[in-house]
């Protein structure tokens, strides 16, 4: 899966690398990675960045009472393998190349 992500990723900053060539710097690679180019591209940044924006809007929203969750049925008992981690919002590369986990609490 990693393979695959850093292909994706490879042909994504190609692809804006030979825009900035054609465009004699008009489109640059540093803009659009972070939302901020003529090109409105969906990356990695830009999504986490888009995660942590919404995180806060819904921490500042009041907070309205339930009535109640879902019960688990008769002899169900809670799963105690592997469960997902709530503030995972996305994956980078690191320096190295190397795929990281992005967590809400980080910066």
């Amino acid at each position: 899966m990693a393979t695959e992500w850093r292909k994706r990723k490879r042909m994504c900053n190609e692809f804006i690398q030979n825009m900035e060539e054609a465009t004699d710097g008009t489109i640059s690679m540093k803009k659009c990675s972070k939302g901020d180019g003529p090109l409105d591209i969906e990356t990695d940044e830009v999504a986490i960045k888009g995660a942590r924006e919404w995180n806060k809007k819904k921490l500042n929203r009041p907070k309205v009472m339930s009535r109640g969750g879902l019960k688990q049925r008769n002899g169900a008992t809670p799963n105690t393998g592997l469960q997902p981690n709530e503030k995972f919002i996305g994956v980078l590369l690191d320096s190295k190349g190397m795929p990281q986990r992005v967590y809400m609490d980080e910066e």
